[in-house]
């Protein structure tokens, strides 16, 4: 049984109430205490919409499942034996605190949006819904960055946004500048889906290698107005990758030794041209203490000075006195607390080693992605994630270039609990997919 067994109606119906909220802020309509994300509306209509589905699908007795539907079951499966676990685990006084099942549910509720795609291919058009957000949110980031409008960055209106850091409508500037990577990837893969590409093309104005290196420029200029440092890394990684075109590269470099030198150059002028237009912008703020060598001396000093039991699981660090005398960068001072503190509560747990200390567990926000998952979710949970992002990057080229993008950015940004994110990744995959279906069903047909 394919997915398409529900009425038409009923599926304009789930495309009406879901795709825009793609569009929309996120506001809590009733606050959680202790978490940053409360009940919001999207909650509610996503909540009606899985209930529709999961009775939808029992009432055919669907049989044929595609893989990423296994593999999603099974992360939410273990994360949510992980959390019963942690909560055994606190209950015989073996660990602190444990985790939350308000965490188990996230990705599940993020991966409607994977149904939604699928039935959105052949109504609406995917260049339009991808189009309508980059405008939406280009504009706001330039907007926001003006101090012009404010955002939503905890789920309530700011009109001054703190750090000066643009958000556009998500909850902040690494939720933002992720998404910017994702839509960077598919128009770059396909060229065609921007609006003014295919006219100037046929004029001779813009040939696809100029394409690609204004649309560099770009989402480079976007960046920077977020201020999102590791999102910006991630766009000139998939930049090079997109030159290389999946060629060798140190054989790329040789034979392409004159044009990387321009390359170097034109970013190092893309670069000038920003801090010139934007010398207080926060990306160029916030480095300034990002390649001392202090910042590598801080990892064993934190390492050594955080002290935690395995009884009272509470860290203690005592390394303010040493601080005035070094450069380093405050971003990675404070990430280094958490993660030290998260991996070695993790370490001393050899009984949590597979399924973690459960979704939740290092709170809010951990800022790293992948030791998240494996101090949460265990060995198996981290294996599983990686399975899915797999799956995913063999459904389309612009998706794997977005996994790609992902797993950068995952490395300082927990981006898989990300609402906007993950819902926007997902949304692509299943329309990609439904796509890539539509096309071998014509050849077979053939």
């Amino acid at each position: 049984m394919s997915l398409n067994c529900f009425h038409k109606k009923l599926i304009r119906l789930f495309l009406f109430l879901c795709i825009p909220l793609l569009f929309l802020p996120k506001i809590n309509l009733i606050h959680v205490a202790g978490e940053s994300a409360g009940i919001r509306i999207d909650d509610v209509i996503l909540l009606a919409v899985c209930f529709m589905v999961v009775c939808g699908f029992w009432g055919v007795k669907r049989s044929r499942w595609h893989y990423l539907e296994y593999v999603i079951i099974c992360f939410v499966g273990m994360a949510f034996l992980s959390v019963l676990l942690s909560q055994l685990f606190v209950f015989s006084k073996m660990l602190g605190h444990g985790g939350s099942l308000l965490y188990v549910f996230r990705i599940f509720e993020y991966f409607m949006f994977f149904y939604i795609g699928f039935w959105a291919c052949g109504v609406l058009p995917l260049s339009t819904v991808i189009n309508g957000w980059f405008i939406l949110n280009a504009a706001l980031v330039v907007l926001q960055k003006l101090e012009w409008v404010g955002g939503f960055p905890l789920g309530g209106y700011q009109p001054v946004i703190d750090g000066g850091r643009a958000i556009g409508i998500t909850g902040g500037p690494w939720e933002v500048g992720f998404l910017f990577n994702c839509i960077y990837c598919f128009f770059a893969s396909y060229p065609e889906m921007v609006g003014f590409y295919s006219a100037w093309k046929k004029r001779g104005v813009l040939g696809e290698r100029s394409f690609q290196w204004l649309l560099f420029g770009v989402f480079f200029i976007l960046l920077a107005m977020t201020g999102s440092r590791i999102a910006t890394g991630a766009l000139v990684v998939l930049f090079l990758l997109q030159l290389t075109k999946g060629q060798p590269v140190l054989g790329w470099l040789r034979k392409r030794f004159l044009a990387l030198i321009m390359a170097l150059v034109v970013v190092a002028g893309v670069g000038v041209f920003v801090f010139t237009m934007f010398s207080d912008s926060s990306l160029f703020e916030r480095s300034s203490g990002l390649f001392s060598g202090d910042n590598f001396t801080l990892i064993s000093m934190v390492w050594d000075n955080m002290e935690i039991s395995r009884e009272s699981q509470k860290g203690a660090v005592s390394l303010l006195s040493v601080l005035d005398s070094m450069s380093y960068d405050l971003s990675w001072w404070m990430r280094l607390h958490a993660w030290t503190y998260a991996f070695k509560s993790w370490l001393y747990h050899p009984e949590a080693y597979l399924t973690g200390l459960g979704p939740g567990y290092c709170g809010t926000a951990l800022d790293g992605g992948w030791l998240r998952l494996l101090v949460e979710n265990g060995l198996i949970g981290l294996g599983i994630f990686i399975v899915i992002c797999r799956v995913i990057s063999r459904i389309d080229l612009s998706l794997k270039w977005m996994i790609i993008a992902l797993c950068i950015n995952m490395c300082f940004i927990d981006m898989y609990l990300a609402y906007k994110a993950m819902s926007f990744v997902f949304f692509i995959t299943g329309f990609m997919y439904a796509h890539k279906k539509k096309q071998e069903s014509v050849l077979v047909a053939w």
